[in-house]
């Protein structure tokens, strides 16, 4: 091969026998350094050849986690040198590899974070449904609790009624009446005032045990539409919790059998990616 210079420098007889030029040996013909000043060609070549060199041990260097822009601009000085007749086959196929291996990585990565994310608001969704489930069973067992001393209160007011006697006269106007009867009998001359009186204060005792007997009734009747009412109420809080414990336990299991789903996918995504980078290791930095 006819090259546009003369070797006069002893570069050329030194690095034929380095190792780096035994394993990937270049006869590059230089053509378009006919484009430059004769005396500075030679000069040119052996720069050339020292980059092309430095560039080999840089992609022997390459690692996954280096920059993309760090790759490129190594395959771009390779494309230059391909100019001037360097096979940059091999190390331009390596490249490519580490390329491609780190797409694929990098979707990998992107998409295990996607499985994680879901996963984390899958775990705070069934935590929430959780803490919902305890709050909804407060509440019930709070109106429960309401309902029973509303009871309790329906009760005493009841109580109270029966033991009330609003019919029976204080002893003190027992008496009265007593020694008014005994006066009214020794001297036979009862004032019709007094008699007046009298029948009035009957007939208020008599209105008082009225009202007394229906306030019970309407108590009586009262408790027990509440009594009613509430076990109503009870009955179906009870079936209402039962139904959401269901529907709970059945959400938890779908959840848990999603986020296993999910785990097992994040699983197998380390194992694409272990590959990934085995496979880095094997064809990238294996010898030329």
């Amino acid at each position: 091969m006819t090259l546009p210079f003369a070797k006069h420098m002893p570069f050329w007889n030194q690095y034929e026998t380095e190792e780096a030029y035994k394993t990937f040996p270049q006869n590059p013909h230089f053509s378009p350094l006919l484009e430059v000043n004769e005396d500075h060609r030679e000069l040119v070549a052996v720069g050339l050849m020292e980059s092309f060199y430095s560039l080999l041990r840089a992609v022997k260097d390459l690692r996954l986690d280096d920059p993309s822009s760090k790759i490129r601009s190594i395959r771009s000085s390779f494309a230059k040198l391909e100019m001037y007749g360097f096979d940059v086959a091999t190390p331009g196929s390596r490249i490519d590899k580490v390329l491609s291996l780190q797409d694929a990585r990098a979707k990998n990565m992107e998409e295990r974070k996607c499985l994680e994310n879901k996963i984390e608001a899958q775990e705070n969704d069934t935590r929430k449904l959780e803490e919902e489930m305890v709050e909804s069973e407060r509440n019930i067992m709070e109106l429960k609790r309401q309902e029973a001393a509303r009871r309790l209160i329906m009760e005493d007011e009841k109580k109270m009624i029966v033991e009330r006697k609003p019919f029976e006269m204080p002893e003190e106007e027992e008496e009265e009446n007593s020694s008014r009867k005994r006066n009214l009998e020794e001297t036979h001359k009862v004032e019709d005032v007094q008699v007046k009186k009298l029948k009035e204060e009957v007939e208020r005792l008599q209105k008082t045990l009225e009202a007394s007997k229906t306030q019970k009734h309407k108590l009586e009747k009262e408790q027990g539409e509440l009594e009613h009412v509430v076990a109503k109420v009870e009955e179906e809080s009870d079936r209402n919790i039962l139904k959401l414990k269901h529907v709970v336990a059945k959400l938890k299991r779908s959840a848990a059998k999603l986020i296993l789903a999910l785990k097992s996918c994040v699983e197998t995504i380390d194992q694409v990616i272990a590959h990934i980078e085995q496979e880095f290791t094997t064809t990238v930095l294996a010898p030329w």
